[in-house]
């Protein structure tokens, strides 16, 4: 079994600070190529369909590491995980300043994913560790929705810093967070003591028991669709909507990715909270989680149907109701042993970037079978069509689940 040590409350708070901070990092590198791609496109005269390949190598990065990840979690802990993917990320950074041509671009992204990808979880599995049991539904929203600040730094704040010293300056400034935030892990963050000795086919076998379970894949569809869509725009694609379909200047596009970002950490929190007091009465949070995927693919429709006028209301309504997307880790761990947490909320995030990955390169590819439109921007039509394309997956995902859930017991 894993070791689980409460913490004092002034211990718990200094050693989850560093993991309150991770997912900045990490939103920074995923949201930098929303700001950087008509740079991108210039300097490396790249197609939609290599551009969106280029940022989706992010997320196939992330999701490729989540499940050796969990087994290295409950293996050896947070602290000495996340130290060596942070240095594998700051690698992918050099290579992605330095990169020649699209292929190095390509690598480059892959490694600062690949690096990433413990910058969630570790939280999550350090929560485990130290945090009273009644005290994590919280701690958990809470460290989802320092993404939102992440992101928040990642749009017209890191667009104005892009201006000032250019896109290998502002990735540079990231490089040096990314140190210092190393250094406090270094110097705060206790190493788990040893607990019993597990196999590693143990372990594989206990991973193999998650990856099967029904319970997961109630649930797979509609989160691997709707985590993909909202990886897809907030990364990249719904600036560019606003600027083909909406007619936002660069500075309109960088705020209107703050303010989405900004209902990002919203939608968390609230999802955190309401999911809570339903679990504290014994009902399900799914409701939550439904409520929130209703809102999502209501803005989509309405993006769809390129009511532009409307563009500051759909997008921050987007990103407020694909985020309860993430109460689905809280219900599904407490479904589990708690020596299994880091591979089960690894499994389920393996699934939900891979389908970010597929959805970043799919709307490129979508994109790229229309001609372009006027001053190199892409067609409207374009637009509608990949949001259309993205819409039907995730109903069925929807679906699917509506379905299956009387067939056993809802998370």
């Amino acid at each position: 079994m894993d070791p689980v040590l409460v913490a004092s409350s002034q211990s718990l708070m200094l050693i989850l600070l560093p993991f309150y901070c991770t997912p900045i990092l990490s939103f920074l590198y995923r949201m930098l190529n929303a700001l950087i791609a008509p740079h991108l496109v210039a300097e490396f005269g790249l197609s939609p369909a290599e551009l969106g390949f280029i940022t989706g190598a992010f997320f196939f990065g992330f999701g490729v590491m989540q499940l050796p990840l969990g087994i290295l979690l409950d293996r050896y802990g947070p602290r000495p995980v996340i130290l060596a993917l942070y240095a594998v990320a700051s690698v992918g950074a050099l290579l992605f300043i330095f990169a020649p041509g699209p292929v190095w671009l390509i690598l480059g992204r892959f490694l600062m994913g690949l690096g990433a990808a413990g910058s969630m979880m570790s939280g999550l599995k350090a929560a485990r560790v130290w945090a009273p049991a009644d005290r994590l539904p919280f701690i958990s929203a809470s460290l989802f929705a320092m993404t939102g600040v992440g992101g928040m730094l990642g749009t017209a704040p890191m667009g104005l810093l892009v201006a000032e010293i250019g896109w290998r300056g502002g990735l540079g400034v990231i490089l040096g967070y990314s140190a210092a935030l190393m250094l406090l892990i270094a110097l705060l963050v206790p190493s788990v003591p040893k607990p019993t000795e597990v196999r590693w086919s143990t372990q594989l076998r206990e991973l193999g028991q998650v990856l099967r379970s029904p319970l997961v894949w109630l649930v797979a569809p509609l989160s691997i669709a709707s985590v993909g869509t909202n990886g897809a725009y907030l990364s990249l694609w719904s600036p560019i909507w606003l600027r083909d379909v909406a007619g936002f200047s660069q500075l309109e596009q960088e705020w209107a990715l703050f303010v989405m970002m900004g209902a990002t950490m919203a939608g968390m929190l609230t999802t955190g909270t309401l999911s809570q007091r339903l679990l504290r009465r014994g009902q399900s949070g799914m409701p939550v989680v439904l409520g929130g995927v209703v809102i999502s693919l209501t803005a989509q429709t309405l993006a769809a149907l390129e009511i532009a006028s409307l563009a500051w209301v759909i997008w921050p309504a987007f990103a407020f109701g694909s985020a309860s997307i993430v109460g689905l880790f809280a219900l599904l761990a407490r479904r589990f042993d708690p020596a299994m947490a880091g591979r089960v909320n690894t499994s389920i995030n393996c699934l939900m970037f891979a389908g970010s990955f597929a959805a970043q390169w799919g709307v490129g590819l979508i994109i790229n079978q229309f001609p372009l439109a006027s001053a190199g921007h892409y067609s409207p039509a374009a637009h509608q069509t990949a949001l259309s394309v993205m819409l039907a997956i995730q109903l069925a995902g929807l679906l699917w689940y509506v379905l299956r859930r009387h067939k056993m017991d809802p998370v």
